[in-house]
C-alpha cells in the first residue's frame, strides 16, 4: 500500500507541476540566465512550503486556511509579490541581455532562490485551494497508514516537482544557445508579462472576493 500511495502521489503531483503557473514561469525566466540549479533550488523552496502546509493540515486547521478572508490576504500578497518580480524583470532586462551575450550569470545566491520558491508558492491562492481540497483528502487517506503513509505521500508529491522543474530548468538553460540576440529579449519580455499578468489576476480576483463579503 505504501508503494501505491507513493506512486499515485507522484502522478497527481505531475498533474500539478506541469500546469503553467508562477513557479514554472519564474523557473524558466531565471534558468535561462542562472543555469540548471534554479529548478532544484526553487523546488526546494516549494517543498519547504508544502511541508509546512502538510503539517498545518495535519493539526486540523484546514477550514481556517481555506477560508475566504485568508484566501483574500494570500491572493493580494502573492499577486503583489509577482508584480514585484515582473517589475524587477523588466528593470533588469537590458542587463540580462548583456549577461546572456557575455555568458556571465548574475550573482544570485542559492538561498535567494529557495526563498523565492517559498514566496511564489505560498503566494499562489490556487496552491492553497489545491492543498485544502485534493491535498487534504490525500493526507487523510495516507494518515490511515500512519507516519510512513504520510511520508510516502509527501515525498512522492515533491519528487514530481523536482523532476519536472529540474528537467525544465536544464532544458531551458542549455537550449538558450539556439536563441539569437533578438529572440532572447522577446522571450524574457513574454515571461515577465506572464508573471505580471498572474500577479494582476491574483490581486483582482482577491479584490472581487472582498466586495462579495
Amino acid at each position: 500500500m505504501f508503494l501505491v500511495i507513493f506512486g499515485t502521489s507522484l502522478l497527481v503531483g505531475f498533474s500539478g507541476a506541469l500546469a503553467p503557473g508562477p513557479v514554472t514561469a519564474v523557473n524558466v525566466r531565471d534558468s535561462i540566465i542562472d543555469g540548471p540549479k534554479v529548478g532544484f533550488l526553487l523546488s526546494t523552496g516549494h517543498a519547504i512550503c508544502e511541508l509546512f502546509i502538510v503539517i498545518v493540515l495535519l493539526v486540523g486547521i484546514a477550514p481556517f486556511v481555506s477560508s475566504v478572508p485568508v484566501r483574500i490576504v494570500i491572493g493580494i500578497m502573492g499577486g503583489s509579490f509577482l508584480l514585484y518580480l515582473s517589475y524587477k524583470g523588466f528593470r533588469s532586462n537590458s542587463n540580462l541581455t548583456t549577461m546572456f551575450a557575455s555568458g556571465h550569470p548574475p550573482n544570485t545566491t542559492s538561498m535567494s532562490y529557495i526563498y523565492k520558491g517559498i514566496l511564489v508558492s505560498i503566494g499562489n491562492p490556487y496552491f492553497i485551494v489545491w492543498w485544502s481540497t485534493v491535498g487534504l483528502n490525500y493526507i487523510l487517506w495516507s494518515y490511515v497508514y500512519g507516519t510512513v503513509g504520510i511520508l510516502c505521500f509527501y515525498f512522492g508529491h515533491i519528487i514530481s516537482d523536482y523532476i519536472w522543474n529540474c528537467t525544465l530548468s536544464f532544458g531551458v538553460h542549455h537550449g538558450k544557445k539556439f536563441m539569437s540576440g533578438k529572440i532572447y529579449p522577446g522571450v524574457m519580455f513574454s515571461l515577465n508579462v506572464f508573471i505580471g499578468v498572474l500577479g494582476v489576476f491574483f490581486v483582482y480576483d482577491s479584490m472581487l472576493r472582498v466586495f462579495r463579503l
